[in-house]
């Protein structure tokens, strides 16, 4: 069992306002791979999911600004393959940031999505995500340091990135227009053995009207047993899916 890989980012600079926001996706993406992608409006917006995502959390108010925050993931098929965008429809024609991830060595999210910890708001300099407990105790674990904001602060946040995180990305709507019309979103990762993950702050530039942050537990892929994979063939033969017997 190996961490889950962090194989490709993407970002989308939002400067224009869109009802129907366009998110850039990772390239290269092949089946099974997981997708994730957050979105944040700059300002009061109802996201509706995409078609074959499902939402970790959607249109999430709770921090201080009017903005809306969300986070998807799906498990990627033949029809992502070369795709490059999805667009994620709303309410409101309004600015907006994303970022996107392309994840592997990951387990099958039907048998085990992505977990997060519970979203943390402030409206101060330092967004500090609370602890994500990941359901199984100890595992290799790929972890995302995710945090949104609106205003207009550094993309993504100067270093020092958060205490063992790398590869930082930030996505921003940009400076056009009032600073309450615009908004950030950025990330860092991390692989890791853990039971749980608390991960340490990332001061931004300028304190913002509001900021959320949480942190994303990817569970590692394990492979079946040799008694998983009896049981599951000698269903097939009870179910006549084979014809003959099992022998071991």
């Amino acid at each position: 069992m190996a961490s889950p890989t962090l194989a490709a980012t993407n970002k989308t600079d939002g400067s224009s306002a869109a009802t129907n926001k366009v998110c850039n996706l990772p390239a290269t993406i092949a089946p099974n791979d997981l997708l994730l992608l957050c979105l944040r409006s700059a300002g009061a917006d109802t996201h509706v999911t995409p078609t074959g995502w499902t939402s970790l959390f959607l249109n999430d108010t709770s921090d201080a600004s009017d903005d809306s925050f969300s986070l998807w993931y799906k498990l990627a098929t033949a029809s992502d393959v070369g795709l490059g965008t999805v667009t994620v429809n709303g309410s409101a024609s309004v600015k907006f940031a994303s970022i996107s991830w392309r994840v592997t060595g990951h387990a099958n999210p039907s048998d085990q999505a992505p977990q997060f910890a519970t979203l943390v708001v402030g409206t101060n300099t330092t967004p500090d995500p609370g602890t994500v407990t990941p359901t199984g105790g100890s595992k290799d674990y790929l972890f995302l340091w995710l945090g949104s904001w609106d205003g207009e602060q550094t993309t993504p946040p100067a270093a020092p990135l958060p205490t063992n995180y790398t590869s930082s990305v930030g996505a921003s709507s940009g400076t056009a227009a009032a600073t309450t019309t615009n908004c950030q979103c950025a990330t860092a990762s991390r692989q890791a053995t853990a039971s749980s993950e608390n991960p340490g702050t990332w001061t931004i530039s300028v304190a913002p009207t509001g900021w959320t942050a949480t942190v994303v537990a990817i569970h590692p892929y394990v492979a079946p047993t040799t008694a998983q994979n009896v049981g599951a063939i000698q269903s097939q033969v009870e179910s006549g899916g084979f014809v003959g017997r099992v022998f071991i």
